[in-house]
């Protein structure tokens, strides 16, 4: 004797209020199956570039070579303090690589970085590295601070003079003396930047 299985029928004389409710949940659930992704798809558009705005200072208003000088920038397209920026460039042949504290919002609704650093002898070439809302690096563009003279200690004394060994001497000694204040404002000017930089890794 052998068995058989019937196959399960719909009835077709189901009420018709089962019916209504069960086309629309039909339908419903085949858009679903056929769009699957389609509401996690982000069509927002890509945040702006953030872009530097800065001014370097003057020649004329520099402070004496070694002392600290500010350097601030504003970021356009950009109110978030938190931005990450970089100072990289060579001061009098000494290369540099500072990252600015956090920044703050000025009247334009900007944000804003300051930082100080020792001013240069002779010339600063120096470039901000901006770190983009998606991800990449910017680099601003290429300042360059120039002092129009060099200060050089030089003591001549006429080869007759009697006391020439001692004012060559003093000639020296003036010369170590100003450049031992130039390496004490480096020293100064350094750790300041390390303080500020202390300061804002504790905040």
């Amino acid at each position: 004797m052998s068995l058989s299985l019937a196959r399960p029928t719909f009835c077709s004389a189901a009420p018709a209020a089962v019916r209504a409710l069960l086309v629309p949940l039909l339908a419903l659930a085949s858009l679903t199956a056929a769009v699957p992704h389609a509401a996690a798809q982000d069509n927002s558009p890509p945040a702006p570039t953030i872009q530097v705005m800065h001014r370097p200072p003057e020649a004329a208003q520099l402070p004496v070579p070694g002392a600290l000088m500010a350097l601030s920038l504003e970021l356009a397209n950009s109110k978030d303090i938190e931005t990450k920026v970089r100072l990289v460039g060579s001061r009098d042949g000494r290369f540099m690589d500072i990252a600015f504290p956090l920044g703050t919002l000025n009247n334009a609704d900007r944000a804003q970085f300051a930082l100080s650093v020792p001013a240069p002898l002779g010339v600063m070439t120096y470039q901000f590295i901006v770190h983009q809302p998606n991800g990449s690096l910017t680099t601003s563009a290429r300042y360059i601070i120039k002092r129009p003279c060099i200060q050089n200690f030089r003591v001549e004394v006429a080869p007759d003079d009697p006391n020439s060994a001692v004012k060559q001497q003093l000639g020296t000694m003036i010369a170590k003396s100003k450049s031992l204040e130039r390496e004490t404002h480096n020293l100064d000017g350094a750790l300041k930047i390390l303080e500020d930089l202390s300061v804002s890794l504790k905040q």
